[in-house]
């Protein structure tokens, strides 16, 4: 699997009281039982002048799938399909319906 990250941090931000984050579009829906898609773009504080990420996890670990995200001076956009289920880490499979709850 691959996960690729590239930031390049804001040296010269300074958080600000009086800033709102804006969603500009947010939705989410699925594609079968366990696969689901989300998309999200926002404006926010610039703490990231850069930042660029590509995972082609699909398996290993909770809610696994490929996502790609890109932000640029505060612009983020975020698309990813990924399986609604959580990860057995002891067996490597995901959880069966109700296994995930007795497990304390």
């Amino acid at each position: 699997m691959i996960l690729l990250e590239f930031t390049v941090d804001n040296i010269w931000y300074r958080p600000r009281q009086d800033f709102e984050s804006r969603d500009y579009l947010c939705r989410e829906g699925r594609f079968t039982q366990h696969k689901h898609w989300a998309v999200q773009c926002t404006h926010g504080q610039a703490t990231e002048l850069v930042n660029l990420e590509l995972d082609l996890f699909w398996r290993g670990h909770d809610h696994a799938g490929p996502s790609i995200l890109i932000e640029l001076f505060g612009y983020m956009f975020h698309a990813k399909i990924y399986d609604s289920r959580h990860w057995n880490y002891d067996k490597a499979c995901w959880y069966l319906p109700g296994e995930q709850d007795t497990k304390d």
